[in-house]
């Protein structure tokens, strides 16, 4: 079923069944987002068994989303980047809409890229990395140290591209980096001398982070074992993580390793994750939040702030320590 034309000026949308109705504007058809909704909603009810109730749910946020896009003349999902949906966001807060109903609709277009990325091999998919409100306690699940042993050591380094991955897990955990940061590495951006990198962050605001040295000594191999392999007579354009193709690496490219490494150690693993627990384990060292601040590329000390409810272990552990019946 097409959907049915309506103008702009009516309602955002309107329930007819589990079908959505959507507006045309400036001659844009929807025959392309009406397919992929009608697939989303398949993939919902067979695929997912949601109750009806949910699928609605989640088929009201994806058609604001969608006459959100057509606004910008997006006439399917391929056309949207990450920008579109912060901008969606933004319009949904300014909107006033609730912290949970706006992590709602993120959560639906989450599920919809997703869906739509694994379906038609899109490459990237447009909510990665998006943080939604927080919703109550801004707690974030952290990793423990010998977790992130366990993590470090489930990489195969056998192979080359084993050799890489460890040396970009140990450089995520290290510095605290974001995969967007991390990929965009220069091999002119290390000092291994120093023990820092030049990191180029949100609003390309550049700052220095230090380097441990388990990242120096694995970039060190891998720039010496791998790298150099990879590059072979491909044009080197000087990134410092590269494919096996030589060419840079892209956020999807990173978070599938992330993803496979998280399934072989049997722990619930991010790209961010590893990003928590860097700041995490420095807070919990009673590292100044101002330096952890800095090092995070954080613009406000209160994002910073949420790293301070510390763990429910590390609460056992003081008691333990210092009280005298511990």
């Amino acid at each position: 079923m097409l959907f049915t034309p309506v103008t702009v000026l009516k309602r955002l949308s309107e329930r007819n069944g589990d079908t959505i109705l959507l507006s045309q504007k400036n001659n844009i058809t929807n025959i392309e987002w009406q397919k992929e909704a009608d697939a989303f909603r398949a993939y919902l009810q067979v695929e997912r068994n949601l109750s009806p109730h949910t699928v609605a749910s989640y088929l009201r946020d994806l058609n604001r989303f969608i006459i959100f896009a057509l606004g910008r003349s997006k006439r399917s999902s391929s056309g949207i980047t990450r920008k579109d949906i912060n901008d969606h966001i933004a319009e949904l807060h300014t909107d006033g809409l609730s912290p949970r109903s706006i992590a709602r609709a993120l959560s639906a277009l989450r599920t919809f890229f997703k869906f739509i990325t694994s379906e038609e091999g899109r490459k990237d998919e447009p909510t990665e990395e998006i943080e939604g409100p927080r919703i109550g306690r801004p707690l974030p699940k952290s990793l423990r140290r010998d977790q992130m042993d366990k993590i470090m050591n489930t990489v195969d380094i056998s192979i080359p591209a084993g050799i890489r991955d460890r040396a970009i897990l140990e450089t995520l955990y290290s510095s605290g980096l974001r995969v967007s940061e991390v990929i965009s590495l220069k091999l002119e951006n290390v000092s291994f001398e120093e023990g820092l990198l030049r990191v180029l962050g949100k609003g390309r605001k550049e700052r220095l982070v230090p380097l441990g040295r388990f990242a120096i000594n694995w970039i060190g191999r891998y720039l010496k074992e791998v790298r150099t392999e990879f590059i072979k007579k491909k044009l080197d354009k000087g990134y410092l993580f590269v494919n096996q193709r030589g060419g840079a690496l892209s956020r999807q490219a990173v978070w599938l390793m992330v993803k496979a490494v998280a399934k072989r150690s049997g722990l619930r693993l991010s790209p961010h994750t590893l990003r928590h627990a860097f700041a995490t384990h420095l807070v919990e060292a009673d590292v100044d939040l101002r330096s952890v601040q800095e090092m995070l590329g954080h613009a406000s000390i209160t994002t910073t702030q949420i790293y301070t409810f510390v763990s429910g272990e590390r609460l056992r552990q003081v008691h333990k320590k210092y009280h005298p019946r511990g």
